[in-house]
């Protein structure tokens, strides 16, 4: 079962996708993102994106979802040489 299903979400209807792995039919998705700030105990909510579209991922990759540039592009990314990574928003 696809993450897709598995959250209820209903597809827009497929469009063409051009990728590494070659030319495809993908299924559309809307829906919303939100990230969790690391538990400190001081109350802070998550923070949720403007509605987003996604697409389906094909069985060869190995994860269920992937966050694209359209998030990361809202906030600030750090990381440094000893693997460490930091995403600040809101």
């Amino acid at each position: 079962m696809s993450l897709a299903q598995a959250l209820g979400l209903i597809g827009l209807g497929k469009r063409p996708l051009k990728s590494a792995q070659g030319e495809g039919q993908v299924e559309r998705y809307a829906f919303r993102v939100g990230i969790e700030p690391v538990p400190t105990g001081d109350g802070k909510l998550p923070f949720v994106f403007e509605e987003v579209i996604g697409i389906e991922l094909t069985d060869g990759f190995e994860f269920n979802a992937l966050i694209g540039m359209d998030i990361i592009g809202q906030c600030d990314f750090t990381s440094n040489r000893s693997g460490q990574c930091a995403l600040q928003f809101g």
